[in-house]
Formats: structure tokens, sequence, C-alpha cells
């Protein structure tokens, strides 16, 4: 989302709900707060992540709401396939020409949101999956999640990506 498509959707969101609008450089600071990487577009992750660090709940609450999202099946456990479901829908929606082509300009050569999908799956889970058995335990996403100096956010921006392949 751009800073004018998630001001549109916040100021409806709260009006729906009742809520008074604060001021227009409060609404900004949101979503500077939420779009960690600085890029001017928040995107999925972000949304996710930065919406439940501003919603009540210990931090461990949080994060379960973050895993639930791609925990799909309610297994207590992520595998890559919902994963990638989940991401190439996002990436599905969002990926523009414009998008795919500053992406290539910066070496990461993908053509479709399947295969932008499937890289980020791929570098998650060559950095989360601990055990080595294909999926991910709310144990491994909350350490990964946590880990000190990693930003998740930062790892499934479609413009930080690197090549697969490539040392991280």
């Amino acid at each position: 989302l751009t800073l004018e498509q998630f001001l549109a959707c916040y100021q409806n969101l709260l009006l729906t709900c009742g809520l008074a609008l604060p001021s227009e450089d409060v609404q900004s600071e949101v979503f500077r707060l939420i779009d960690r990487d600085s890029n001017g577009v928040v995107d999925l992750m972000e949304l996710v992540c930065g919406l439940s660090l501003l919603c009540a709940g210990s931090d461990d609450e949080k994060i379960s709401a973050v895993f639930g999202a791609f925990d799909t099946n309610g297994d207590g456990f992520i595998s890559k396939e919902e994963m990638f479901t989940f991401f190439a829908s996002v990436f599905r929606v969002g990926l523009t020409p414009q998008t795919l082509a500053m992406m290539n300009s910066m070496g990461t050569t993908v053509h479709t949101a399947e295969e932008l999908a499937s890289e980020t799956v791929l570098e998650c889970f060559r950095a989360a999956d601990v055990s080595g058995d294909g999926r991910l335990s709310a144990a491994e996403f909350k350490n990964w999640f946590y880990e000190p100096g990693h930003d998740p956010s930062f790892l499934f921006s479609p413009m930080r990506l690197q090549r697969l392949g490539s040392t991280p």
C-alpha cells in the first residue's frame, strides 16, 4: 500500500469503528511506523507485523497472531505450501510491472508472483527452519522473528529479496 492507499484504508477503518480521525501528521506517522524498510510502500508482512504490534496483548500473543496468519490449516506449523500460498496471493495483487523491472535491475531475476513467492519462502525457511523438517513450528518462527538484528518485514519486502542461491 502506498501512503495514499494506506491512509484511505486507515481512515475508513477508524470511521467505520466510530473513532475520530487523528491529525494528518499522526496518520502519516502511523504509516511511517509500519513502513519498516522506509521504501514508501507498506507490504503485507509490514502490515501484519505493524498491526499486531499496535494491538493489545503480550508479545507472545502478538507473535501468535502473526504465526496464525500463515498457519492456515491450524496444525501448529507453517508449511512451505502455506507460506507460498500466502505470498503468492499477496504478490499477485501487489507485484506491478514497474516493481518487477526495479527488482530485476537490482539483480533479482523473477518474472511472476509465483517465482517471487517461491524465492521468499526458500529464503525464510533457509533462515528459520532450524530442525530441517520442512515446516516451521511456533518456536522456530518466534526465535527467527525475534532474532537480534533481524527484521522479518525486511526479508519479506519484495524490494529487498536477493537472487536465489546468493549468500545472505
